[in-house]
């Protein structure tokens, strides 16, 4: 699956991007706003949103975007959960940071199982908090 990493942060964005590639992912793509993100969604079929990004607080209206218009399957990882107030429609959920490496991978796993119709046999990061509407998209694990 290539995955997109929306973080402004170009640390935490190198890190995640590692985490990527060490579960087997692809990279479709570092974006630090909302303008750059949405130029890098046709090379993405997943992507990872903050939601303070460099041109401010957009990574929920970014996040939205890219799943609506962009068919993108979309989580967050974020400091800031309760921007997320009860969910962004259309996306996964969140992950609050710091994101482990291993909790990056399950998640992905998860969304990858999910893309290809096989939703619920991955397991979940125990910290992720789900906001779609289907059943549950897996089982919660340490």
């Amino acid at each position: 699956m290539r995955v997109l990493v929306v973080e402004d942060n170009v640390l935490i964005a190198m890190d995640t991007e590692q985490s990527i590639v060490d579960a087997g992912h692809e990279s479709a793509g570092l974006a630090a706003s909302r303008r750059s993100a949405l130029a890098l969604a046709t090379r993405a079929d997943a992507a990872l949103v903050d939601v303070n990004l460099a041109d401010g607080a957009t990574g929920v209206q970014t996040g939205l975007a890219l799943a609506r218009d962009h068919g993108l399957l979309v989580a967050f990882v974020t400091s800031d959960i309760a921007a997320l107030g009860t969910g962004v429609p259309g996306t996964f959920g969140a992950l609050p940071k710091p994101a482990l490496p291993r909790e990056v991978a399950n998640l992905l796993g998860c969304m990858a199982a999910y893309r290809i119709g096989q939703g619920g046999i991955m397991p979940l990061p125990r910290r992720f908090v789900s906001f779609a509407a289907e059943p549950a998209l897996g089982s919660r694990v340490a």
